[in-house]
């Protein structure tokens, strides 16, 4: 028996089931799936942009089966690379070469790690990934994106994607190999003939970003090693970050004085700006001028006036960008002999993503 058919009769498969019987259908049945549901969406893909879906190629492995797949199934679309700054040499190198008809997008923030993260006086952090945002996310919003995530790479993706998603900025996102396991990946790849980047052949399992904290300490410290210039350009961004935002009170951090006056305004507050909870003052998310989820206490909304800025950025706990830069590829581990009280300096990195 087929194990798409093993779930036995008057039982209710879970979502687990349901994702390993999805997972264990045969090659040939997810190919037939995935051309099946790009030529179903075609016509709302072209509703929202003349050239079809959006299919984001990342050079990877996974967007090969979605680019060869979006042609086995004629259907007009357009591929674009989001370009980090800090992608693998070899792999923008492979994408210039294989897949010349991709669009190569780049961020108007300029270099992630020399321009974007000393603006944003934070690096990014496993927990706070605040450049696939700004450098990933938002390429084909209010279209149709073809992407090549897979449900297989983590639990967390297991539990959010499908193979069409609503996309909350606008349009939807289309994952046609959401239920494709590694093996059928490398299959469909030798179906096709489809060219793949060189470094797959050195041991890596995921090609992105160098020295991106998601890699753990030990795949970091592995990147580095294999592009030591890499682990010199992070050190140069912490060290610009820290020389730039050294010693300045963070501009989202304010006073205020308020009354319960039951009205929403801050007057001087402006979008993005923050006031903090000490005391008789109180603690907001503004937006565009407004409150975003202001607290309502028994007398009402509250709402006042600025008095001044407060409270040092988190990275003032360290010695230097040298010592905070060692402390982000440890993961978050540190020495209580180093002299640097960094214990809960995790917890107030947080609070500023």
């Amino acid at each position: 028996m087929k194990k798409e058919q093993q779930l036995l009769e008057g039982f209710s498969p879970s979502p687990k089931d349901m994702i390993q019987v999805a997972l264990d259908m045969p090659l040939e049945r997810k190919i037939e799936k995935a051309i099946a549901v790009l030529k179903q969406y075609e016509g709302e893909a072209l509703k929202l942009f003349s050239g079809g879906y959006w299919c984001c190629n990342s050079f990877g492995k996974d967007s090969g089966c979605i680019v060869e797949l979006c042609k086995m199934a004629d259907v007009k679309h357009e591929c674009h690379h989001n370009l980090t700054t800090i992608d693998p040499p070899e792999l923008i190198q492979f994408g210039k070469k294989h897949h010349k008809e991709t669009v190569i997008d780049r961020s108007d923030r300029g270099h992630l790690i020399l321009d974007a993260m000393p603006k944003k006086a934070i690096p990014p952090t496993r927990a706070g990934r605040w450049c696939c945002e700004v450098y990933k996310e938002h390429g084909g919003d209010g279209k149709v994106k073809v992407i090549g995530v897979r449900i297989e790479e983590s639990a967390r993706r297991a539990g959010l994607w499908k193979i069409v998603n609503k996309n909350i900025r606008g349009g939807l996102i289309v994952a046609p190999i959401a239920y494709w396991t590694e093996k059928d990946v490398w299959d469909f790849h030798k179906l096709r003939g489809l060219p793949y980047c060189s470094l797959y052949d050195e041991g890596f399992k995921r090609l992105g970003c160098v020295g991106c904290p998601l890699a753990g300490p030990k795949g970091q410290a592995h990147e580095f090693k294999r592009w030591p210039r890499f682990e010199k350009l992070w050190r140069m961004g912490f060290e610009k970050m820290w020389n730039e935002n050294h010693g300045k009170p963070r501009e989202t951090a304010r006073i205020c004085e308020f009354t319960a006056d039951g009205k929403h305004p801050l007057n001087g507050i402006k979008k993005g700006e923050f006031i903090e909870e000490y005391g008789e003052q109180a603690y907001f998310d503004v937006r565009d001028g407004e409150l975003d989820n202001p607290r309502i206490f028994d007398s009402g909304y509250l709402s006042g006036k600025l008095i001044g800025a407060s409270r040092q950025r988190f990275f003032e706990k360290f010695r230097n960008a040298d010592a905070f830069f060692d402390w982000w590829v440890s993961g978050g581990k540190w020495d209580d002999e180093s002299g640097d009280d960094a214990g809960c300096v995790f917890d107030e990195m947080m609070r500023n993503v």
